[in-house]
């Protein structure tokens, strides 16, 4: 997605790459550290404050959710492998269109 105001620091070696990021905008407020080895991804998430129908999909996660949240994620796909740990909570009211 696109945000407002963006500033980190990124590293790039050969195929790797490692970023941190800090994010201020309204959809999205919090940091995102990524790093990139090869195939292999990982991310992890801290959000301050944000839309949680923003960041579901950011990270390919489909679900009918909307709603304001903030916590911890992790995104990591090794070998092909897609795996999500976090723990969110809402500051709204969260909404499910459908399951």
């Amino acid at each position: 997605f696109n945000a407002d105001n963006i500033r980190g620091t990124a590293e790039i070696i050969g195929n790797d790459f490692k970023g941190i990021f800090h994010i201020d905008d309204p959809r999205f407020k919090g940091r995102l550290d990524v790093d990139v080895a090869g195939a292999d991804v990982r991310t992890d998430v801290d959000l301050e404050s944000g839309r949680i129908e923003t960041i579901l999909p950011s990270l390919a996660i489909e679900l009918p959710l909307t709603g304001s949240a903030s916590g911890r994620f992790r995104y990591d796909n090794k070998e092909g492998v897609m795996e999500y740990k976090g723990d969110f909570s809402g500051r709204d009211s969260f909404r499910c269109s459908k399951i």
